[in-house]
């Protein structure tokens, strides 16, 4: 799975428990940051943010995960 893109259009196909998980396992796996995970796939700043807003998702730079906002 450490293989699978993330592009802006498969992140839009995905379930949101799926990409979340898939994210995370990325920002666990291979990046030390959000910031870096986004330049490496080219993901832009806007959608990023809608990305995090519609799913209600906040990134958590301590822990280095996406996590729910309460």
């Amino acid at each position: 799975m450490n293989n699978l893109s993330l592009t802006e259009q498969s992140l839009k196909q995905m379930e949101p428990a799926i990409s979340l998980s898939l994210i995370n396992m990325k920002l666990r796996n291979q990046f030390s940051s959000w910031q870096k995970l986004t330049s490496y796939y080219d993901l832009s700043e806007g959608f990023t943010e809608q990305l995090l807003l519609s799913n209600n998702w906040h990134y958590d730079q301590k822990h280095n995960q996406l996590k729910l906002t309460e």
